[in-house]
Formats: C-alpha cells, structure tokens, sequence
C-alpha cells in the first residue's frame, strides 16, 4: 500500500499527487483557514479535529487507545490501521 485515503465522502476531483492524504488535509486546512469554503458545511471546528487526530496517531499505532477498542469490529479496524500506517511510514 502506498497511500492512506483521508476524505469526507464528497467527490474529490484531482489527479497526479493531489489526492494523496497528505494533499488532501493541508488542503482542507489551507480552504477553510481561508475561508474559501461555506461555514456552514465546513466550520473551522474541522481544524482542531485534523490536528488533534494527527497528534495522536504515533500513540494510537503504539497501542495507547487499544483500550477504547470495544467491539470485535473496532479492534479489527484499530489493528488495520496500525498495519497500514506503519506499512505506509516504512516506503
């Protein structure tokens, strides 16, 4: 795997290296931070949300939240995720 898709379940348009994860959230933060989306359906709440969940992501690949992981579901996806970043960090 060479890329982790970050997205909102809106329709991304871009081709080349534009719909990489990384491209996709400084972009976010680049349109909302400048105010070139409606507030409406893009409030700047998103910012703390996108800096919060990458501040934490070495802590939840060292397994520091695997304790919030109830259901059987939650643990396979958590355990996922954890594969795939680390596969990802390692190209």
């Amino acid at each position: 795997m060479k890329t982790i898709l970050f997205g909102n379940g809106l329709n991304i348009q871009y081709g080349g290296f534009d719909h990489l994860n990384k491209n996709i959230v400084k972009r976010a933060m680049r349109k909302i931070t400048s105010g070139d989306y409606p507030k409406e359906i893009y409030p700047e709440e998103i910012l703390m949300h996108i800096k919060a969940m990458t501040s934490i992501v070495k802590d939840v690949v060292d397994g520091k939240y695997d304790q919030f992981a109830l259901t059987k579901s939650e643990k396979s996806e958590l355990e996922i995720f954890k594969i795939l970043f680390i596969e990802f960090i390692t190209m």
